[in-house]
């Protein structure tokens, strides 16, 4: 979700923490790693990074990122 609105809209920073929350003791959280949710993470990953480029052009590719590319000079893929 916050993928798909970071390319949607601006977003700004607040200098504050606008939510707290509570960690507990003992692994208790819901997202305390464990075996299970070590393969919930793991796709939940998979599925955010599969589209995570998804719609940006090779030409805004090129200008954030080209200088750690391999080869600068490539030319983008077809569709």
């Amino acid at each position: 979700m916050w993928v798909r609105l970071v390319k949607k809209y601006d977003f700004q920073f607040l200098p504050e923490p606008a939510v707290l929350y509570r960690i507990r003791t003992g692994g208790l959280n819901l997202s305390a790693p464990n075996p299970a949710h070590l393969v919930r993470d793991a796709n939940e990953s998979y599925l955010v990074l599969r589209r995570f480029f998804e719609g940006v052009s090779p030409d805004f590719l090129r200008e954030a990122f080209g200088d750690r590319f391999r080869r600068a000079d490539a030319p983008a893929p077809r569709k």
